[in-house]
């Protein structure tokens, strides 16, 4: 997390708001459609309070698309909304402002002079390029890639040209289309940038080291890094593209997914003196009829990371890759392989970057890959193996050490002294922290046939702790110990308790705070409840040093053996 000293300035960016003309209500399909002028005016106010030095729109500014009656009617309400900014706003074509990129067999208009001269007639140039405290932010009109119109040309060359002399500047691009929402090499489909620009277009941010990419269009939030860009998928301040629920595992919100409330927001980006971060502001599908005295508060930007060492157990799959069912709108030809990046959505808007998953996800390539995309943005990982790797899980963990914070090995505490001269040989393969921790399992069944596999250390358990830390025979070479709190255990005596003991034997602490009942059998949902525990638990870290907290877990297990509620649902 950076700090507040070094912050340069800061921009918002807001997409597919999808304006109509209340009269034309009744030929909408969706009760989302009727909401779309009010969720902006909500927006808006947010954006007032923000207080934001300018406003990008990233297109689909509204729904009427050029060629229909109330086009230049429905443009003059975004003027008339927005007018009321305290700074510049920009815009860049969508293509319901603009015509879709052009695809065989798409029932919408494409693209054309005629629909070029409707977007400039009411919105001004279709790409534009400005400066702004020695960065450089270029507003790119993507459906018009791949469209052969002469304009295509124009752009193409104005934006070679102006990347040739950015004059060192920091470069940042802005436009409708995404380039890719997995893969750079995933098939096309409706929701990317065709070949051969694509191409074009990665190749250039590469080349000139283009800092964040930020596009809209598929009403979601993903994100992708690309060589040295973050690439930023926002989602709609409106509506969410009801084919993108099939990400989640739960039945979809209200109008079958279109009204997923807590899928709506903007994102508020601070630039720093090195690097820029994205805050996601949560709107939930608020809007605003009634006087700004009235106006109810969005989810505000978390500017400072928490206190406390703080991060979250990743038991669900978290770069799992979803296929988009193909239809009869959108794609009906093709599936759209992507990846739910919404856990890593709902990391950052809480300011945590600790993560604890693992040691297989570092051997999976595509989780890997991911890892090495977080790492960039100041995520931490703490990977767990039961025993010390070998063989090829060795070789995999040296050769990518640099994504790892920690290893934590998990050993019945009997073979902890077999242990230490396989830590030892990791250590010196691999600069990590080592973290050890024991393995308690149940032994038997008991009458209510409970079974569980539990690694961590208690806080009772201090005697065997300072026995082993006194030992001359290399236990120098763990760095922390893992602790776990029952769900029985106060929080805050037990992180005190901890942290006392690890203070007085020189090492750092790991503990993870249990949600989760004893029992299989018993069920912990009671949100309040759980929430008190983590600001006791949050706090009590806080209070003291040398100490990490990890919540287990982050997501709600609500299918399965343990079902609990987690951090997030």
């Amino acid at each position: 997390m950076q700090d507040q000293e070094n912050l340069l300035f800061t921009f918002a960016i807001i997409t597919d708001t999808h304006l109509k003309l209340s009269e034309g209500a009744e030929k909408m399909l969706w009760s989302t459609h009727h909401l779309a002028n009010l969720r902006s005016r909500f927006v808006l106010q947010e954006l007032k309070r923000v207080r934001p030095d300018f406003v990008v729109h990233l297109g689909d500014i509204i729904h009427p698309v050029p060629g229909l009656p109330e086009y230049a009617s429905t443009a003059e309400l975004f003027h008339q909304i927005f007018s009321e900014l305290d700074c510049p706003i920009y815009t860049t074509p969508g293509n319901h402002d603009i015509g879709d990129k052009f695809r065989a067999g798409m029932p919408a208009p494409v693209v054309s002079r005629e629909s070029v001269g409707s977007y400039q007639g009411c919105f001004g140039v279709s790409y534009q390029a400005f400066d702004h405290n020695g960065c450089r932010f270029l507003l790119i009109n993507s459906p018009i890639l791949n469209s052969g119109l002469p304009l295509e040309e124009e752009q193409r060359r104005w934006l070679e040209a102006g990347l040739v002399k950015h004059d060192g500047k920091r470069l940042f691009f802005l436009m409708h289309y995404p380039p890719y929402l997995r893969d750079p090499n995933e098939a096309e489909h409706y929701d990317n940038i065709d070949e051969p620009a694509r191409s074009w277009l990665l190749n250039l941010m590469a080349e000139h080291h283009v800092e964040a990419v930020f596009a809209g269009h598929a009403h979601a939030f993903f994100y992708n890094r690309h060589e040295s860009s973050d690439l930023y998928v926002v989602p709609s301040v409106t509506f969410v593209r009801q084919d993108y629920s099939e990400l989640f595992r739960i039945g979809p919100a209200a109008d079958y997914g279109r009204n997923d409330l807590d899928k709506l927001g903007f994102f508020v980006i601070r630039v720093y003196e090195q690097g820029d971060v994205a805050h996601w502001v949560r709107t939930a599908g608020k809007t605003l009829q009634a006087p700004e005295s009235d106006h109810k508060q969005a989810s505000s930007p978390r500017v400072k990371p928490f206190t406390a060492s703080f991060g979250v157990e990743l038991r669900h799959p978290w770069a799992e890759i979803v296929e988009i069912p193909y239809n009869y709108i959108l794609d009906e030809f093709v599936r759209r392989k992507v990846r739910n990046d919404y856990p890593i959505l709902a990391m950052w808007e809480l300011g945590v970057r600790k993560m604890r998953v693992p040691i297989s996800d570092l051997l999976d390539p595509a989780v890997r890959a991911r890892m090495g995309a977080l790492r960039s943005k100041g995520h931490q990982f703490t990977v767990f193996s039961f025993y010390a790797p070998q063989g090829v899980v060795l070789e995999t963990l040296g050769r990518y050490h640099d994504l790892v914070d920690t290893l934590e090995v998990i050993v019945p505490w009997g073979d902890a002294p077999e242990a230490i001269p396989q830590l030892q040989a990791i250590k010196e393969r691999a600069p990590i922290r080592i973290c050890l921790s024991k393995l308690n399992v149940s032994q038997s069944f008991s009458q209510a046939i409970d079974q569980y596999i539990r690694p961590g250390f208690c806080s009772h358990e201090g005697d065997e702790i300072r026995v082993f830390a006194a030992q001359e025979d290399g236990s120098a070479v763990v760095d922390s110990l893992s602790f776990r709190i029952g769900p029985d255990a106060d929080p805050w005596n037990e992180i005190l308790a901890i942290a006392k003991l690890t203070g007085d034997i020189h090492r750092r602490a790991s503990v993870t705070l249990q949600l989760a009942s004893d029992s299989e059998a018993g069920v912990v949902d009671d949100d309040l409840f759980l929430a008190r525990r983590v600001a006791v638990a949050a706090a009590a870290a806080s209070a003291v040093s040398e100490l990490d907290l990890y919540i287990d877990t982050f997501v709600d297990m609500d299918r399965g053996y343990y079902v609990r509620h987690g951090l997030v649902d």
